[in-house]
């Protein structure tokens, strides 16, 4: 995963929590700070997994064309 891939799904990952924020706002506004804390973490498990999933095959598939191109893998 080059720098700017890694760039790139950091600022997709902070968008995810930025948009998962504004969604259960009005939870905490309504029901109080545990209750939202606790919707926050569970709707940003299945992101979090998605976006691991992604970087591990991105990194993977680096990896891999450095071995069949002989270079070395890119710089973290």
């Amino acid at each position: 995963m080059t720098r700017t891939h890694r760039n790139r799904l950091l600022l997709v990952a902070t968008l995810v929590l930025v948009g998962i924020g504004f969604a259960v706002s009005p939870t905490f506004a309504n029901e109080g700070l545990w209750a939202g804390i606790g919707l926050f973490l569970l709707s940003a498990l299945a992101p979090a997994a998605i976006l691991g999933v992604v970087a591990y095959v991105w990194s993977a598939n680096d990896r891999e064309a450095a071995k069949l191109t002989g270079r070395a893998p890119a710089q973290r």
